[in-house]
């Protein structure tokens, strides 16, 4: 029997839509922390970003209406709470995270979002699972901002402390529900080698169906760019759970 929800089923969506709202509109203390970024699990550091932080008073017709989707009410983007020490949006109404580099070349920024959209609204699989997918792929890459993002996202849906721990330490974690171990075996198993074996290909396949393989490897696949690009961009983030 496959394993899936679709968005009218998405009970908890209210709560994520809080956490995320609180995330779109918060400060917090982030505009206070260093700006020298650690470039994740490849070892640079450069101080500062390498894109300029669009303002909105810079933006063109097709940035500002990119910027108003993604910063939407309603809209719900990936983020997370002001305690994660990470943000959407800072004090100058400039873009954070990835969403930077999108705005830059909106072209590419429409594509993204629209592919993040999609896997957020027109998916198969659980929430629980796509925030167990995502923070696989965060602690692969050593992607802080990732981490920070998601981490919070992930316990608002009932992925409990010891869970995301173990994820962040990237050690397997026994999850009760079957659908749930078997796409983090496969998502664990395309970020280590970037393929599968027959039986956890198999254990997916019969879990989630083929259409939620297909969303778990394009979810690894859509947050691995962004990791890339946020550790290319040198984009800021508190320090992940590998950095302790």
């Amino acid at each position: 029997m496959q394993h899936v929800e679709t968005r009218e089923a998405r009970a908890d969506d209210h709560d994520v839509e809080l956490v995320l709202s609180r995330f779109r509109h918060s400060r917090g203390d982030y505009d206070d922390l260093p700006r020298r970024v650690s470039a994740g699990r490849y070892g640079f550091t450069i101080s500062g970003m390498r894109l300029h932080q669009l303002r909105p008073e810079e933006l063109d017709a097709e940035q500002r209406a990119l910027y108003d989707l993604l910063t939407a009410d309603g809209r719900m983007v990936q983020g997370a709470t002001h305690l994660s020490g990470v943000q959407m949006v800072d004090a100058e109404g400039r873009m954070e995270g990835p969403f930077n580099a999108w705005l830059t070349h909106a072209g590419i920024g429409w594509a993204a979002q629209e592919m993040s959209r999609r896997l957020r609204f027109d998916g198969v699989l659980t929430l629980r699972i796509r925030e167990i997918v995502i923070l696989i792929v965060a602690a692969s890459q050593q992607s802080d901002y990732e981490w920070g993002a998601h981490a919070p996202i992930a316990r608002t849906v009932g992925i409990t402390d010891a869970e995301i721990d173990a994820i962040g330490a990237q050690l397997p974690v026994g999850f009760d529900d079957p659908a749930e171990a078997a796409a983090a075996a496969l998502a664990r198993s395309l970020v280590t080698t970037g393929d599968s074996d027959d039986m956890s290909y198999d254990l997916a396949q019969r879990a989630v169906g083929d259409a939620g393989v297909i969303e778990v490897s394009t979810t690894v696949g859509f947050y691995q760019l962004i990791a890339q690009q946020l550790r290319l961009f040198r984009v800021p983030a508190p320090p992940g759970p590998w950095s302790a």
